[in-house]
């Protein structure tokens, strides 16, 4: 008997399923925009639940993650990407921007692309522009490339949001010279005085 896929399976092919492009995709964010977004036990929401759904998954939200926006830009002048840092761990309290400033940890992430559906599902909330410091970043991050990459594959920012107490491993696989592969942590900083103009 044939097995055929479930509805849920469906809507996230058709999500997935990109339309023709008539001009550029929108960049919902820009460089130095500080974003809040809810989440349980450190895991951000799935975009491609809508919000009944993800009910039933169990996810509550408990806490809250935090991102930067360091880069963005547009794979062949047309598919936006963003790449952000995030703090490490969640916050169980919905944090001030002092406090996201001086006193947490942040860990470069990969990049991802970011539509306006998936904006919208993950309830992120803007709260500050900081002026990034491009000499500081690039000392702080001297490897970062660009998101072209994960702009034509689509691979959604929502890939890079989780965070602790659940997501404890921040490390991107790379192939050495000797064509093994190994685990190699994402750079941090203390603080996001480390990289941002304001003082």
């Amino acid at each position: 008997m044939p097995v055929y896929p479930s509805p849920e399976t469906w809507e996230y092919a058709n999500e997935r399923q990109r339309k023709s492009l008539k001009q550029p995709q929108p960049l919902l964010m820009d460089v130095g925009d500080l974003m809040l977004y809810p989440t349980c036990r450190g895991e951000s929401i799935n975009p491609y639940f809508k919000e009944k759904d993800l009910i039933d998954t169990g996810w509550k939200p408990d806490g809250w993650g935090a991102l930067l926006i360091i880069d963005s830009g547009r794979a062949f002048d047309f598919l936006a990407w963003h790449r952000a840092l995030t703090i490490v761990v969640s916050l169980p309290q919905k944090p001030d921007v002092d406090c996201l400033r001086s006193q947490v940890e942040w860990v470069v992430r990969s990049p991802g692309t970011c539509s306006a559906s998936h904006f919208k599902r993950m309830k992120f909330e803007k709260v500050q522009r900081f002026t990034i410091d491009d000499v500081r970043l690039r000392q702080c991050f001297p490897s970062l490339t660009s998101g072209i990459y994960a702009a034509v594959q689509d691979i959604s920012i929502a890939n890079e949001l989780n965070i602790g107490p659940s997501h404890k491993a921040f490390f991107n696989v790379q192939r050495q010279a000797d064509g093994e592969c190994a685990n190699v942590p994402f750079p941090q900083i203390s603080c996001l005085a480390a990289i941002t103009a304001e003082q």
